[in-house]
């Protein structure tokens, strides 16, 4: 979800686009310009706490798949490319 679509939903994000340099907190959705949004907060905040929340899951997913790559290439029986 873009920050501007958190902010029409009355959520109000501290978040903005900024340079890689002087980045806060990378959070898990783009601005409208599909750019990167940071947290400028202090970690703490409400903002955190969502980019927990959605990142959670995602990182579960992405163990999963890993796991499952690693099962693949392990398996003699598996086609090679």
């Amino acid at each position: 979800m873009t920050c501007h679509a958190r902010q029409t939903a009355g959520q109000n994000p501290r978040c903005t686009a900024r340079s890689a340099a002087d980045a806060g907190g990378l959070l898990p959705w783009t601005t409208l310009e599909d750019r990167p949004c940071y947290d400028m907060g202090d970690g703490a905040g409400y903002i955190t706490r969502v980019t927990d929340i959605v990142e959670g899951p995602l990182l579960d997913m992405a163990a999963e798949q890993l796991a499952h790559a690693a099962d693949l290439l392990a398996d003699n029986r598996a086609p090679s490319a």
